[in-house]
């Protein structure tokens, strides 16, 4: 039996699934712990029928938000580099007010923890909101965007 409701805030790039499938391949095996019950309160835009697919629809609360840019691609191996300058250069730096208002949305369903998967929002609402946070992450975008 579960004792404990643990909510975690958890940010995931819509660049691609694989970011996505990763972080619900994490969420998978925190839902198999016997004692704990986690609700993951995940902001992205990843297509929710593509989460509910792994972890169904009881453990989460979606919440529909651009968190990264990643890279825009012209086709499925090639990207288009004036495209993704031209979106990195609206959307960062993130402004405060922002950070301020998702930090709020994270304290107030009192997550204790933010994960975030290569999004550097989820460490920006993190630091804001006054709570821990974890990186997830294989590569970094500085080295890609060079």
């Amino acid at each position: 039996m579960k004792t404990k409701s643990i909510p975690l805030a958890w940010f995931i790039t819509p660049h691609g699934f694989g970011h996505a499938s990763r972080s619900l391949a994490v969420m998978e095996q925190c839902l198999a712990q016997e004692q704990i019950d986690y609700h993951f309160h995940i902001f992205t835009t990843v297509p929710q029928w593509f989460i509910e697919g792994s972890i169904g629809t009881n453990h989460h609360t979606y919440h529909p938000l651009l968190c990264d840019i990643g890279l825009i691609h012209q086709s499925s191996l090639q990207e288009d580099v004036p495209a993704s300058l031209e979106r990195l250069q609206t959307f960062y730096p993130i402004s405060s007010e922002l950070i301020d208002s998702v930090a709020e949305q994270v304290v107030a369903v009192g997550c204790s923890l933010v994960v975030s998967d290569i999004s550097p929002m989820g460490l920006l609402v993190a630091e804001t909101a006054g709570i821990p946070s974890v990186l997830i992450e294989n590569f970094t975008w500085d080295w890609i965007y060079q």
